[in-house]
């Protein structure tokens, strides 16, 4: 919700630095349309860059067993291990029934 309501903003920012545009009011358009765009694009990104894996680690990789709910969007996820580095993977269980 916070998010719909960020990117609400920045567009309405677009769409005002247009206006401004429009009107001749230069310095009005530029701020505007560099703070909405940029906000638009790292809301974007944002998303992007930080979903869920579903996919499968290395075949190399241990299943350690551990499986828990995660707390903000309550998936599930199974926890795998590389006894090479130590490194913990956490990857998100896609539920096979609708």
């Amino acid at each position: 919700m916070l998010r719909a309501a960020l990117i609400t903003c920045a567009a309405l920012l677009l769409i005002a630095g247009v206006g401004f545009l429009l009107a001749g009011f230069w310095v009005g358009a530029i701020e505007s349309l560099l703070i909405g765009g940029i906000g638009v694009a790292a809301l974007i990104f944002e998303r992007w860059r930080y979903r869920p894996k579903y996919m499968q680690p290395d075949p190399s990789w241990q299943r350690t067993g551990e499986r828990f709910s995660e707390a903000v969007g309550g998936e599930t996820v199974d926890v795998y291990y590389d006894p090479s580095s130590g490194e913990r993977h956490y990857v998100v269980v896609r539920n096979l029934l609708p």
